[in-house]
């Protein structure tokens, strides 16, 4: 949509996750390390998760009072994800078309490469995105924090996401590599070799 997206990120459709203050409000996704550090200086890295069963995520869940100034009034139905790491190569993004559409975060990997960190991390993430062409609309809560909505727009261009985030009044644009499966939008951190994926909802009338 952390294009989408912090970047949802949306992963697509992103994806990510944008953040209401500092550099991470305009991320589908926040940051993490990538596994060279110490395990305690890569639990201080920003939000990121574990595969979830998004099929499962069939309950609403209201964020805790945001911050946004009423950004928009989506429901997190989002299933809370744990942050992983896997000693394995950092994948390449792919592009393609994303779908309109609900998504929801289902988890975040950190790759590590041969011989790096394995195993779940710290950071909890609970994120919905709403998909509309070129915009999305996002509600995320990450760890013990408040919930908050927010708005961007998402530019796709070959196998890179421009985020663009509208509400709260976004900082710079910030760019991602991203991945469109067939029900899914995995959005890339180049810089952390870090990988969010949201999974598409498919919602039926009143649900």
């Amino acid at each position: 949509m952390s294009l989408l997206l912090r970047a949802a990120g949306l992963a697509v459709v992103f994806f990510a996750t944008a953040c209401s203050s500092s550099s991470s409000t305009d991320s589908p996704t926040d940051g993490a390390t990538d596994g060279t550090s110490s395990d305690a200086a890569s639990e201080t890295a920003a939000d990121t998760h574990v595969p979830s069963d998004a099929t499962s995520a069939d309950t609403t869940v209201t964020p805790d009072a945001p911050s946004d100034g009423g950004c928009n009034g989506i429901a997190n139905i989002a299933l809370e994800v744990v942050d992983q790491y896997v000693a394995s190569p950092y994948p390449g993004a792919t592009g393609g078309p994303i779908a309109d559409g609900v998504y929801v975060v289902t988890a975040v990997t950190h790759y590590t490469g041969a011989g790096g960190r394995t195993g779940a991390g710290t950071k909890k993430l609970v994120e919905t995105l709403k998909v509309a062409g070129n915009s999305v609309l996002g509600v995320r809560q990450a760890d013990a924090a408040a919930g908050y909505a927010f708005n961007a727009t998402i530019v796709t261009s070959l196998a890179t996401l421009k985020w663009k985030q509208t509400c709260p009044d976004g900082a710079v644009g910030i760019t991602y590599g991203y991945a469109v499966g067939d029900s899914s939008l995995d959005v890339y951190e180049d810089t952390t070799k870090t990988v969010t994926t949201y999974t598409k909802k498919f919602i039926t009338p009143g649900g």
